[in-house]
């Protein structure tokens, strides 16, 4: 299943970037670290950057590979449809060849009739019920999406504020030794948030079969 996964890759994302960057700037050296700040916010930016374009990525090739799988299957039912129509076509065939008197052939004509009325209505129930069923599958998954999205935009906005308010601090002259120790505790608390927020996100689980 494509599903299952997703939380692993996830938190892999906060593994890469969130874990990094608290102890990318404790690295800094405290005297020259409101020089070394514009650099450092950077490639702060630059990581955050380059994480969210694989969850994007994964996202994407996730959605892609639904289709696929899906086309696949819708396929497979046309198919094996295809090939139960055939099959009652040369049932009705073998009886109308049999049929003799105008009442024999009025009763394979209304059995014709009887059966494809009877196959028509439970195309149309199958069809609505697998259709019901995806729109439901897409749901969640754009709820989950929904959910995690909104937790990195949560991160991204923290680590902003975390930099901007370094930035601030070094203008005002605060000690720069100080300004890279905040700076630390605060991304450490918006990584930590995070993790948190995307653990709450009810995994999908067995919920989803596409």
């Amino acid at each position: 299943m494509i599903y299952k996964t997703l939380s692993t890759k996830i938190f892999a994302v906060s593994a890469v970037t969130m874990f990094v960057l608290p102890l990318f700037v404790s690295a800094q050296a405290g005297s020259a670290f409101c020089t070394r700040l514009p650099n450092i916010d950077s490639r702060i930016d630059q990581r955050i950057a380059s994480q969210l374009e694989k969850l994007e990525a994964r996202q994407d090739t996730r959605k892609e590979t639904l289709e696929i799988r899906r086309n696949g299957r819708d396929e497979r039912l046309l198919n094996r449809r295809a090939e139960r129509d055939t099959n009652r076509e040369g049932h009705y065939q073998k009886l109308e060849e049999r049929a003799e008197t105008e009442d024999q052939i009025q009763a394979v004509k209304n059995f014709r009739a009887t059966v494809e009325a009877a196959v028509t209505s439970r195309k149309a129930e199958v069809d609505s019920a697998l259709a019901d069923y995806r729109a439901s599958v897409d749901s969640l998954l754009a709820s989950r999406d929904s959910q995690v999205n909104t937790a990195v935009d949560v991160y991204k906005n923290a680590v902003r504020a975390a930099l901007d308010k370094a930035e601030s601090d070094c203008d005002s002259g605060v000690d720069p030794s100080s300004v890279r120790d905040n700076l630390g505790v605060d991304l450490r608390t918006a990584r930590d948030q995070y993790v948190a927020d995307l653990r709450a996100i009810e995994p999908l689980g067995g919920q989803v079969q596409v």
